[in-house]
C-alpha cells in the first residue's frame, strides 16, 4: 500500500494527471491510510481458519472459528470492504494480442516485468510520456503491486498492458472477480500449509510414523506467537508470502471483531468502501494474539457474524451490480458451490450415498419391484418346500404377520419365514431381526414407513440360506 502514497505524491505535481487518475476506478484509493498490512493480525486470523478440502472453490466462503463461532469471509465480504466490482471476464483475447500500443510506446520491448513498471515510474520515462500514458502506467502498477501483490521479478501480464489502452474498458473491468480469485487461492489453508512444511516437512512424518495433526501444529504456532518458542532461526519468525488484495481481508477482520479497536480506530461509518475507514493506533504484534483471540470478547455479537450493509452502501453502483451478479451465479450454480473447471486428479474416494427406497426416483422404484419379483419366483421354485396353513402357525405361537407366505422344508423340518406383503410395519428393513437381505441393494436403516411394498426375509432356527 506504500506504493499508493508514491503515486499520489507524484500525481499531485501534475494536476491533469491527478484528475485523470482520481476519476478512474481506482481513484478513491488515493485516500487510503498509508500503513502496512499488519501481517501478524492477518496471520493470527489465518490460524483460526477451518481447513477446506480440494473440492472447495472460490465461490464458497472461507470459515474461521473465533470464540467458538464460525465467521465467514467470501466474495460478499470482500466486495463490501473494497468496493470492487464482480462480473464475468475473459482476458485471453488480450493475452494473445500481437500488437500492444501502450507497451510499445513506453517500454519498446515485449518482456516487461513488474520491475520495469517501477523503473519507468521512478525514471525519466515518467516525464517524457503523455499524461494519459502516465496514468495508464499508474493503473497497471496499482493492479500488479496492490491488487495482486506481485514481486518485481514477475512478468507483467500482457492483458493488463493491452486492456489499459482503452480507459473506459479498463474502468468497467470486474476487478473484484479478478483479484478475489488470487486472494482466495492465497489465503485458503495458508497458515497450515506453511507450518506443515516448517514443522513436519513435505511428506515427512513424526516419531509415531504419522503426519503431525492439525491441533498439534496449531499449539506450536500459538506458542511461537507468544514468543516462547522460535520455530526457525529467523528473528522475525516463520515467513510465508500472501498474494492478492490482502487489504480487503484485513478490513474484514477489523469490521467483524469489536476488540480490534484496541489497536485500530475507525474514522466514521460514512466512508465507502470500508477499507478507507481504518487507521492504526498501535502496532499489532506477537503479544497481541492472546489479547484478541485468547478470551471471549463480550462486545462480540453472535447474531452479527456477517457484515450488514448500510443504506449508503446499498445505493453504491458497485454493490447494485455485484448483487445482481451474485444472484445470477447463485441461480445458475449448484447449491453453495460451482464445479471446478477441470476434474481434480487423484480424488479421494467418497463414501457411496445411501439408497433410500422412499426416493421419488423412478429408477429405484422399478428396480426394487423387479428384484422382489425375481426373488419371489426363486423362492417358489425351491425344491423340497411346501406351503403350510398360516393360521396353524399363528396358533402355535410363531407370531407371523398377516399376508405372509410360509413354507416348510420337509427335509429339515424347519420353518422358513418369507414376508412378501404390502404396507409393512414401520422401521428399517434390518430392524425386524429376521436376517440378511439376499440380492437386494437396500442397506441397514433404510426406511419402510408408508412404503407401498416391502419384503422381509429370514430363517428361523439359524437355518442356512438355500441355493435356489
Amino acid at each position: 500500500m506504500r506504493l499508493i502514497k508514491d503515486i499520489k505524491e507524484l500525481l499531485e505535481m501534475n494536476p491533469a494527471r491527478l484528475s485523470l487518475f482520481s476519476n478512474s476506478c481506482f481513484g478513491v484509493w488515493l485516500n487510503v491510510p498509508f500503513k502496512d498490512h499488519e501481517p501478524f493480525l492477518i496471520h493470527s486470523m489465518l490460524l483460526n481458519q477451518q481447513e477446506v478440502d480440494e473440492y472447495h472453490t472460490e465461490h464458497r466462503d472461507l470459515q474461521f472459528n473465533v470464540y467458538n463461532y464460525i465467521l465467514k469471509f467470501g466474495r460478499r465480504e470482500f466486495c463490501i470492504c473494497t468496493g470492487l466490482k464482480f462480473g464475468h471476464y475473459d482476458v485471453k483475447p488480450f493475452d494473445s494480442a500481437r500488437v500492444v500500443p501502450f507497451r510499445d510506446r513506453v517500454f519498446g520491448h515485449a518482456n516487461v516485468t513488474v520491475r520495469h513498471l517501477k523503473e519507468a515510474f521512478d525514471g525519466d520515462e515518467w516525464h517524457n510520456i503523455s499524461d494519459v500514458d502516465a496514468v495508464r502506467l499508474c493503473l497497471v502498477m496499482f493492479v500488479e503491486f496492490v491488487l495482486l501483490g506481485r514481486e518485481p521479478k514477475n512478468k507483467t501480464h500482457v492483458h493488463l498492458l493491452a486492456l489499459v489502452e482503452d480507459l473506459d474498458v479498463f474502468n468497467q473491468f470486474p476487478w473484484g472477480s479478478y483479484t478475489w480469485s488470487v486472494l482466495y487461492k492465497s489465503i485458503r489453508n495458508a497458515a497450515w500449509i506453511h507450518y506443515r512444511r516448517v514443522n513436519v516437512g513435505d511428506g515427512a512424518v513424526d516419531g509415531d510414523g504419522k503426519v503431525g495433526k492439525l491441533e498439534k501444529l496449531k499449539k506450536k504456532v500459538v506458542t511461537a506467537l507468544k514468543g516462547k518458542e522460535k520455530i526457525v532461526s529467523d528473528d522475525r519468525g516463520p515467513q510465508y508470502n500472501l498474494h492478492g488484495f490482502i487489504w480487503g481481508f484485513r478490513t474484514w477482520i477489523l469490521e467483524i471483531l469489536p476488540r480490534s479497536h484496541i489497536w485500530f480506530s475507525k474514522v466514521n461509518d460514512d466512508i465507502v468502501p470500508r477499507a478507507l475507514r481504518w487507521h492504526v493506533k498501535i502496532r499489532f504484534g506477537r503479544e497481541s494474539y492472546e489479547n484478541l483471540f485468547g478470551g471471549f470478547d463480550h462486545d462480540f455479537q453472535p447474531e452479527t457474524r456477517r457484515l450488514e450493509l448500510t443504506k449508503l452502501e446499498q445505493n453504491q453502483y458497485w454493490w447494485v451490480e455485484n448483487e445482481r451478479y451474485f444472484e445470477a451465479r447463485r441461480v445458475l450454480s449448484r447449491p453453495n458451490d460451482l464445479p471446478p473447471p477441470n476434474p481434480i486428479k487423484n480424488r479421494i474416494p467418497r463414501k457411496p450415498e445411501r439408497t433410500n427406497i422412499m426416493s421419488n426416483s423412478t429408477t429405484i422404484w422399478v428396480n426394487a419391484v423387479k428384484e422382489i419379483a425375481e426373488l419371489k419366483a426363486r423362492i417358489n421354485n425351491w425344491t423340497g418346500f411346501g406351503e403350510v396353513d398360516i393360521n396353524a402357525l399363528i396358533d402355535s405361537g410363531v407370531g407371523m404377520q398377516d399376508h405372509s407366505k410360509v413354507v416348510t422344508d420337509t427335509r429339515m423340518d424347519t420353518v422358513v419365514r418369507i414376508d412378501i406383503g404390502f404396507r409393512m410395519s414401520s422401521g428399517g428393513l434390518m430392524d425386524s431381526g429376521v436376517g440378511e437381505m439376499p440380492d437386494l441393494n437396500f442397506r441397514e436403516g433404510d426406511a419402510m414407513d408408508d412404503c407401498n411394498f416391502g419384503l422381509n426375509y429370514g430363517w428361523l432356527n439359524s437355518m442356512s440360506t438355500p441355493q435356489g
